[in-house]
């Protein structure tokens, strides 16, 4: 299997989708992408079952949302977490709105950071996010992450593409959608009947009821804000409300037990437990059960360098006699900045 990437920490709603109508393309912060390699001898509906199988079996959220679409190498899963959408409609990824299939490894500029993928034979292989441009360790660290590239990776950063949403996209006739049951074309049937008999009567309706509605909320509206601008308490509330939004975007943008799930993946690639860990909005520390002198130090800390949210990753000996500790920072908005101005070392 290819590696199982993800987000950089989880926000707002509002801050990572980009609206097209009333639906949202899902911002690249929120995503988790991972490749389900498949034998060339499957056919598409064992493939798709296998798929959809795999997907809700290792999906990383309790109420996901997923987009899977055929790969020339299996399928491309997309998770996201629906809990926070509210149930509003995903048309999909922001990357696949994005992608232009073209061989090869690039960072593509993102609504929101920036996205490093390696394609092969027309497929995404591998992809990874990361909410500041990647320095020459993380871009090293996510090309050791990809198993038998067939294509030499770049030993430095390539400079990042700039590519347009596109509001329509080939992706679609690559979509894996779960067959339709017998229930589900009894509902469509009645649905459709239900239409045919109330949209004339709705839109009747709703013709001549517009005009008056208009015109009643404008003149609401406009009562309420004269009568907000004469009250100190609501003025001194609206700037309340700013601060506290304010202040959710601020802390609202990492996940520590995701950022510790990614960071336990990388040890367990170097064959390493720990015996004690922390993962808080202060930073990650983790024990290891190995001797300092047993570890690849400088792959150890450029790996996980390269774990999104993970940065000014440093070893220090334990208090146990030999034994080595990690600890890092979670990589907010100024999170490590402030952390470098604090100790002036990083």
């Amino acid at each position: 299997m290819a590696r199982h990437d993800g987000a950089d920490g989880e926000d707002d709603g509002a801050s990572s989708a980009n609206t097209l109508g009333r639906r949202i393309v899902l911002g690249r912060s929120r995503c988790r992408f991972h490749l389900f390699r498949a034998s060339v001898a499957l056919s598409p509906t064992q493939l798709a079952s296998a798929a959809r199988t795999y997907a809700a079996a290792y999906a990383p959220y309790a109420n996901p949302g997923m987009l899977l679409l055929r790969s020339p190498h299996g399928a491309e899963i997309w998770w996201w977490d629906a809990a926070p959408l509210h149930g509003a409609k995903v048309l999909g990824p922001e990357s696949v709105y994005r992608a232009e299939a073209a061989d090869g490894w690039r960072i593509v500029a993102c609504d929101e950071g920036f996205e490093a993928q390696y394609w092969e034979s027309g497929g995404v292989i591998a992809s990874t996010w990361r909410r500041t441009g990647f320095t020459k360790e993380q871009w090293a660290a996510f090309v050791l992450s990809v198993d038998s590239a067939v294509l030499r990776a770049p030993s430095a950063p390539p400079a990042s593409l700039d590519l347009p949403l596109l509001t329509r996209s080939a992706w679609r006739k690559r979509e894996m959608r779960a067959p339709l049951t017998w229930r589900d074309a009894q509902v469509l049937g009645l649905t459709i009947a239900l239409c045919a008999a109330c949209v004339t009567a709705f839109f009747v309706g709703q013709t001549l009821r517009l005009q008056g509605l208009e015109h009643s909320f404008a003149e609401q509206r406009a009562a309420f804000d004269q009568q907000s601008a004469a009250d100190p308490s609501a003025r001194r509330l609206g700037g309340y409300i700013e601060v506290i939004n304010d202040y959710q975007r601020a802390t609202a943008n990492v996940d520590p037990l995701g950022v510790a799930a990614d960071a336990f993946v990388v040890l367990r690639q170097f064959d390493l437990s720990a015996s004690a860990w922390r993962s808080d909005q202060d930073g990650f520390e983790v024990t290891l059960n190995a001797f300092i002198n047993d570890v690849p130090l400088r792959d150890l800390v450029s790996a996980l360098e390269g774990v999104p949210s993970l940065c000014g990753v440093e070893p220090n000996l334990s208090s146990e006699a030999g034994a080595l500790e990690l600890s890092a920072s979670l990589e907010t908005p100024g999170g490590c900045a402030a952390s470098a101005d604090a100790d002036g070392r990083r």
